[in-house]
């Protein structure tokens, strides 16, 4: 069995036997985790904690239980080494930027299971810039817009404060105004519901700053419908179908039309 997990995950001490657990089950072949967020000491990190908390892990579990739909995290997950050798290996998912949720398709496609462990690990964030945490959920988002294009520009309608800020910019009133407190007051309920149910060690600081996690989750989502380059490892892509990397210097030589449809 192998059991990916990154350098900055902190785990607990009944992560192997949860995990792999899961992968004991009938018909499974590869099995991630929750991701949650911790360690923040700059309101970069809390930001980049609070959107782990309450944008990322709740989207996760609901794919996956909700539509059917399984999404693999590559900060925590296992496999067995035969299954992988049978879907290809990592070579076919070397040149691609979600590589993780792209191997989980593959092995999904081959008829295996692809599980969810919701015993939560922690991505250690302790330091980091509000433009860092911005810029790498709007990578998220290039390789979200590449991989499901279809569900992408519904994204903001999942945030009732996006969508209620959104009214009371188009139609100002009292009613308007009422309405973003009350979605403000549904959406504070729900982060905190979920950071204390991934366990954060201060969930209502992270909760605390929902207005502005979504902001920047807005924003971050703004930047992925504007572009698709992103900057990996000092060179850079464009992310076409599939979250496929396209160096630029590449793409400049192709028409535009045939880097998209690839």
């Amino acid at each position: 069995m192998i059991v990916v997990s990154d350098a900055n995950v902190q785990v607990p001490p009944t992560y192997l036997r949860n995990l792999v657990g899961c992968l004991m089950r009938p018909g499974v072949g590869l099995v991630s985790s929750v991701v949650c967020g911790s360690g923040e000491r700059t309101f970069g990190a809390a930001l980049e904690n609070a959107q782990l908390g309450t944008g990322v892990a709740p989207a996760i579990v609901t794919a996956h239980r909700v539509f059917g739909r399984p999404i693999t995290v590559g900060k925590s997950m296992a496999m067995r080494r035969a299954d992988l050798d049978r879907v290809g290996g990592w070579e076919h998912v070397g040149g691609v930027l979600a590589e993780d949720d792209c191997l989980g398709q593959r092995f999904h496609a081959l008829g295996y299971g692809v599980d969810l462990c919701l015993e939560p690990v922690h991505n250690r964030n302790v330091i980091a810039s509000p433009t860092r945490t911005v810029e790498r959920h709007a990578r998220w988002a290039k390789m979200r817009r590449a991989l499901i294009p279809r569900a992408f520009p519904f994204e903001p309608l999942l945030s009732p404060v996006a969508i209620a800020a959104m009214t009371a910019m188009v139609a100002p009133s009292g009613l308007t105004a009422r309405l973003v407190l009350c979605a403000l007051a549904l959406q504070t309920t729900g982060a905190l519901l979920c950071h204390t149910l991934l366990h954060a060690r201060r969930p209502f600081l992270l909760t605390a700053i929902e207005p502005i996690r979504t902001a920047a989750a807005f924003l971050a989502w703004c930047h992925a419908v504007a572009s698709r380059r992103v900057c990996w490892r000092g060179n850079t892509f464009l992310v076409v179908r599939g979250s496929r990397l396209v160096p630029i210097a590449q793409s400049a030589d192709r028409p535009a039309a045939e880097v998209a449809r690839g």
